[in-house]
């Protein structure tokens, strides 16, 4: 519906007109199609009422200023972050991880003296915690602490004087989150290089002292691959893969079935009596046992390895006795790891 004042082509039914507010039900009838099509002459005298145009050119200008402003500052911002955060600081940061090596970084950067105390330290930190006697989650975390004061010393000291001075709150924080999680890489890196060659085990329970040297929670570690060359010979202590189902259907070996000692070897006699086990006419263990694969021995004779490990049977503690094939033996056990004061190795009998 066109305005017979000022031209604009209004919507359908309009009662009044949108630009200058004519009363349109005066204006003549005319069929209109939908949506009305806008004249060229009402929208410029429309823009020109209102000054449009120029608001317009004004926010186009001000768009592509801004635009303008943000390309450079995102380029000034990213050269500023690459000379300054990254490349600049990876031959310190690199340098400070010498530290790995006690004291390196520090000699690296002329600090003698800084170097030998973190040396010491590090030296009387093993004997300090044998003092105390603590868990081996307080000695790593001490030790993890240690580490970090020598890498975080060695890069900050690494960057020159004239740089250092300049060095915000901000650049220290980073630092200092940059060489903890450098550290948590390389004792990943560490553990896993030491997992392929050692395994550890956690002994939650009391061994029987008649067999077993060790007490209730140590740590003992075991190379693993060690039959690869050498066959298991009597009184090792070793650790298994065993993967049988225990009595009653219920899978008990990831608790119990880890670690035992070799009380008897393919084509020794075995005989088992009340509370007593011997192997080849010699009295092995005198107490309470139970044997969970024993049957279908041919006079008694081991075909396999036989292992003694120690656990609870119907909730009483038991040594528990089980065949076992020379290829489910997985490593040798060592020594003791932890606790300090108990650090030993260990020997087959």
């Amino acid at each position: 519906m066109d305005c017979p004042k000022c031209g604009l082509s209004n919507m359908p039914g309009s009662v009044i007109c949108f630009q200058c507010g004519s009363d349109l039900t005066s204006a003549p009838n005319k069929i209109e199609t939908m949506p009305p099509r806008g004249k060229t002459s009402g929208l410029q005298q429309g823009l020109k009422r209102g000054g449009s145009t120029n608001r317009l050119n004004q926010i186009y200008s001000t768009s592509e200023d801004l635009l303008s402003r943000g390309k450079n500052s995102l380029s000034r911002g990213k050269d500023s972050f690459v000379s300054n955060y990254i490349w600049d600081f990876i031959p310190y940061v690199a340098r400070g991880f010498l530290s790995i090596i006690p004291g390196f970084a520090q000699y690296l950067n002329g600090e003698q003296y800084k170097s030998i105390f973190f040396i010491c330290v590090l030296l009387l930190f093993p004997i300090a915690f044998f003092i105390i006697n603590t868990s081996f989650l307080f000695f790593a975390i001490g030790l993890f602490i240690l580490f970090f004061a020598m890498i975080f010393d060695g890069v900050i000291y690494s960057i020159p004087k004239s740089k250092r001075d300049s060095l915000g709150q901000n650049h220290y924080i980073g630092i200092a989150l940059f060489v903890i999680a450098g550290l948590f890489i390389s004792a990943h890196i560490l553990f896993s290089l030491l997992n392929t060659r050692f395994a550890f085990v956690n002994l939650n329970r009391e061994f029987p002292e008649t067999l077993f040297p060790f007490s209730m929670n140590e740590s003992l570690i075991a190379r693993k691959n060690a039959y690869n060359r050498d066959i298991p010979m009597l009184n090792d202590f070793v650790i298994l893969n065993y993967n049988r189902v225990g009595w009653y259907g219920a899978d008990y070996y990831n608790e119990y079935i880890r670690f035992g000692k070799i009380i008897g070897i393919p084509g020794d006699k075995l005989i088992l009596e009340k509370d007593e086990i011997f192997v080849g006419d010699k009295l092995i263990y005198q107490g309470a046992y139970y044997a969970i694969n024993i049957q279908g021995l041919q006079n008694n004779l081991l075909d396999t390895y036989l292992i003694a490990t120690f656990g609870y049977y119907m909730r009483s503690p038991r040594l528990l006795l089980l065949r076992t094939k020379g290829d489910e033996i997985s490593g040798k056990v060592i020594g003791v790891c932890w606790p300090i004061k108990k650090i030993r190795g260990i020997k087959g009998e």
